[in-house]
C-alpha cells in the first residue's frame, strides 16, 4: 500500500491489537488444556473408567478445532469477542461431555445387570 501513496506520506500504526489477540489465543489453549486434565481426572476418579476419559480427551479438541474451521469458512475474524465465546463454550462442552459420558456409563451398567432373555 505504501508504494501507491504520494511521496512523503507514511503509515503509522496507532494501535496494534495483534499482541492482544495472541494472548487471547494462548488463553484458549491454556483453558482447553486445563479443562481436559481436570475433566479426565474427575471421570477417572468417579467412574474409574479410562475409556470415558479418553472420549473426553478426543472430543474437546475436535469441537474447538471445528469452531475455528467454521469461523474461517464463514470469514469471521478471530477477534476478542469470538475467542471469549470459545473460552466460555469450553465450559459448556465440559459439562455436556461429563453428563453424556456418565449417562452412557450408567446405561451400560444397567444393561449388563439385566437377566438374559
Amino acid at each position: 500500500m505504501a508504494k501507491v501513496l504520494p511521496a512523503g506520506v507514511k503509515f503509522k500504526t496507532s494501535y496494534d491489537r495483534s499482541t492482544l489477540i495472541k494472548e487471547a489465543v494462548r488463553s484458549v489453549r491454556g483453558t482447553l488444556f486445563e479443562e481436559m486434565v481436570a475433566v479426565s481426572l474427575v471421570v477417572l476418579l468417579f467412574l474409574f473408567h479410562w475409556r470415558s476419559a479418553l472420549i473426553i480427551l478426543i472430543q474437546m479438541p475436535i469441537s474447538i478445532a471445528v469452531s475455528f474451521i467454521l469461523l474461517n469458512a464463514l470469514n469471521i475474524s478471530s477477534n476478542i469477542m469470538s475467542l471469549t465465546g470459545i473460552i466460555l463454550a469450553i465450559g459448556v462442552i465440559v459439562d455436556d461431555t461429563i453428563v453424556m459420558v456418565e449417562n452412557s456409563y450408567r446405561r451400560l451398567a444397567d444393561e449388563s445387570t439385566l437377566p438374559d432373555k
